[in-house]
This record gives C-alpha cells, sequence and structure tokens, in this order.
C-alpha cells in the first residue's frame, strides 16, 4: 500500500490492518524459519506497509497534538493580549508549525506574565519538546 492510500482511512481501520499486518509478518518470519516460505520478499513487504501504517498514526497523532497547541495558544492569547503569540500554527508542514510553537513557548517563557498563565506554559512547553 501507498501512503496516500491510507491517509485517508480512519484511525481504527489503519490500527486494525497494522495488526493484521504484524499477523502477517510474524507468520512469514514462522513460515521462512521452518523452510516452508515460498516468496521471501513477503517479509520485506510485511515491514514496508507496517512501516507506512505507524508513519501515517503518527502523522494523525502529531496533527492532534498540534491543533491542540494552537487552541490553547488562541485561548492564552485572547486571555492576556499577547498579540505576538496569537495564531502562531497554521499550515500543514508538521516540522514547520512545531518551529512555530517553539518559537511560541521562547516568547511565553519570557513574557512578564509567565506566573499568570503558568499552568498552559508548562502544557505548551511538554507539547513543544515532544
Amino acid at each position: 500500500m501507498k501512503p496516500h492510500e491510507i491517509r485517508g482511512l480512519p484511525t481504527e481501520e489503519i490500527k486494525g490492518m497494522l495488526t493484521e499486518a504484524e499477523n502477517t509478518l510474524f507468520q512469514s518470519r514462522f513460515q521462512m524459519a521452518t523452510g516452508q516460505l515460498e516468496n521471501k520478499l513477503k517479509v520485506g513487504e510485511s515491514k514496508k506497509e507496517i512501516a507506512i501504517m505507524k508513519t501515517v498514526l503518527k502523522e494523525e497523532e502529531i496533527k492532534l497534538e498540534l491543533a491542540k497547541a494552537n487552541a490553547m495558544l488562541n485561548e492564552i492569547s485572547s486571555k492576556f493580549q499577547i498579540p505576538e503569540v496569537a495564531n502562531v500554527i497554521k499550515g500543514e508542514k508538521i516540522n514547520f508549525d512545531k518551529a512555530k510553537l517553539r518559537k511560541a513557548v521562547s516568547r511565553l517563557r519570557m513574557h512578564p506574565r509567565k506566573k499568570e498563565f503558568n499552568t498552559e506554559y508548562q502544557t505548551l512547553k511538554k507539547m513543544a519538546v515532544k
């Protein structure tokens, strides 16, 4: 399977497919050890499918974290009127967004009212470190 084919599927379905692929890999390795596997390329194909599915699941997890961070940043900026932090995360590039999140956290770290919103700051800091 190609990554673009998997990206449109629901997370639960991807997890089910991942479990099936891991079972297939286990069976293929067992058959290879006993000498019953006819096509040895099947092991490599299973590994590749597993890697693609895990990558897509991790991308979805990161997108959810970025959405939470964006909502939190918007809440903090509206609550404390910090214009330079407002709307920091935009776009679909995950690494670029994560860099913007780190930049926003560094701005919040130097903000004079940091003690007033310490819990939100700590949560954003944890998200930026991941």
